[in-house]
């Protein structure tokens, strides 16, 4: 395979593909399980949807924990959604654990069985947390970035998951793709300026900076029409440069600044054409509290959206599928300024599995 070439089209489909994606991509790559923002205060507690609640974040004396959210007595869930708690307890039979996930009481057992919660740690980048050691570099991305990328000052405000039914790539090349918002995305084209496009585009990652339109009394669907709106009465008159600021960190990280929020989404494949995107919200404290209006207005712009990506990335996959089926393949051309980041993932895919095709 020649480097910077288009992934050919059975690389969607084979399921010797997405073996190899398993093994020789995720299972080495950084793998986000959340931010240290869904736990705050000491023995809060988030339950974790994207491990079908297999799985919690947990705060306690030392810090920040993956914890199994299974009892070790009859494998029923033990907590849901978030919370604060002393004491881990599984409601079935009362088996108790504290916050690092030792079994502290098991009634009516003469002594207490040495059952514990697994527990993974967790390191940090910026507030995002990733099982074990394994994470994003530190110095990883540039001044600018790192800023634009702060979480200080905000909280979390809710999660959501899509089930979507096409390869994850796909999801990735339409991130990727700034030559598509003027023509398919009558909202955000009126946010976002795709002319003032500025990329930054490293080994294993990629920024795209793209402006902030100049007149956002014009807005191109009733979601964006209220953020814009409530956008231009917070910022009284000093609007920020960019609409959108969209970074991702291959294999499937997604870090997305947007005028008073900030999203954090991963796209995860379960199975070779079936993929799931967790996304969560968080916006600056100060405006979650006097504007939640302007919150939720950028929440359902985003979520807009991401449903007219679903319909770009739905039709992607129904091509190549028909051209797989047929034993065809084809790849098209890179728009040079506003596709420049295709080349950039599909060389990370080359170079993760070309010792195993």
């Amino acid at each position: 395979m020649n480097r910077y070439h288009p992934i050919p089209v059975n690389w969607y489909f084979d399921p010797l593909i997405y073996q190899l994606e398993k093994e020789y991509i995720f299972k080495q790559s950084p793998e986000y399980v959340g931010h240290q923002l869904m736990v705050p205060n000491l023995n809060d507690y988030y339950v974790l949807k994207r491990s079908n609640d297999k799985e919690m974040l947990i705060r306690h004396e030392e810090g920040i924990s993956v914890l199994s959210n299974i009892c070790r007595h009859r494998q029923a869930v033990i907590l849901s959604d978030s919370g604060n708690v002393k004491r881990i307890r599984c409601p079935i039979h009362s088996w108790s654990y504290n916050t690092q996930g030792e079994l502290v009481h098991a009634p009516q057992f003469e002594h207490t069985p040495c059952f514990n919660l697994k527990k993974d740690q967790v390191s940090e980048w910026n507030g995002l947390l990733f099982r074990g050691n394994n994470k994003i570099e530190a110095n990883a991305f540039d001044a600018k970035a790192s800023a634009l990328f702060d979480f200080s000052d905000y909280v979390f405000t809710q999660a959501k998951q899509q089930y979507y039914s096409f390869n994850w790539k796909i999801f990735m090349e339409v991130y990727l793709d700034d030559y598509h918002i003027p023509f398919f995305h009558n909202g955000l084209r009126r946010l976002v300026d795709v002319r003032q496009l500025e990329w930054s585009i490293n080994d294993g990652h990629s920024i795209q900076y793209v402006g902030l339109q100049s007149d956002l009394s014009k807005s191109g669907s009733a979601n964006f029409k209220v953020y814009q709106d409530n956008l231009l009465g917070q910022a009284h008159n000093e609007l920020p440069k960019y609409g959108a600021v969209w970074l991702a960190y291959y294999p499937n990280i997604m870090i997305e600044y947007y005028p008073y929020m900030l999203v954090i989404s991963t796209i995860s494949p379960v199975g070779v054409d079936q993929c799931i995107n967790s996304v969560e919200f968080f916006h600056p404290k100060d405006v979650w509290l006097s504007n939640p209006i302007l919150c939720a207005a950028a929440q359902a712009a985003y979520i807009e959206t991401a449903q007219e990506d679903e319909e770009i990335c739905i039709k992607i996959q129904q091509g190549r599928k028909a051209l797989y089926e047929q034993g065809e393949n084809q790849t098209g051309p890179y728009q040079p300024t506003m596709e420049a980041a295709l080349p950039s993932f599909y060389d990370y895919l080359y170079e993760k599995i070309k010792n195993e095709t």
